[in-house]
């Protein structure tokens, strides 16, 4: 039950984000938005209340690279945009995967996502030095 919760909310998160990633491509320089560092915050709350240790690394720096954004009023970087979309595909891949692999899938670092989680943590690290 909790997981079908949180793959409903997660959903809706990830359709804020990719909204915000698509502005961004249509017209590049939009500064982080309340609704991105709203999305990125409570998904990264709703993953940390069910364990989702893949994913939970990669949410708390991003939220910071947001917040951090929002009170520059900047833009994040074409990097930044990657990392952002990078980072929601990780997400899609670990959340969204069938019940009965759930708890397979979401040990760290396993099968196919984890290269995009492990490219999303390299390249989120780099965006934090530059901010």
């Amino acid at each position: 039950m909790m997981l079908e919760i949180l793959r409903t909310e997660v959903s809706g998160h990830l359709g804020l984000i990719r909204e915000f990633l698509t502005q961004s491509e249509q017209q590049p320089g939009q500064p982080a938005s309340e609704s991105l560092l709203r999305a990125v915050h409570t998904m990264h709350g709703a993953i940390a209340m069910v364990d989702l240790p893949s994913v939970t690394p990669l949410l708390a720096p991003l939220e910071g690279y947001i917040k951090r954004l929002r009170g520059q009023g900047q833009a994040p970087t074409a990097e930044g945009l990657a990392v952002i979309g990078a980072t929601a595909d990780a997400v899609e891949a670990r959340s969204m995967a069938p019940r009965r692999r759930w708890i397979w899938a979401n040990w760290p670092m396993r099968s196919m996502p984890a290269q995009r989680l492990a490219r999303a943590g390299k390249c989120l690290a780099r965006v934090q030095c530059f901010r």
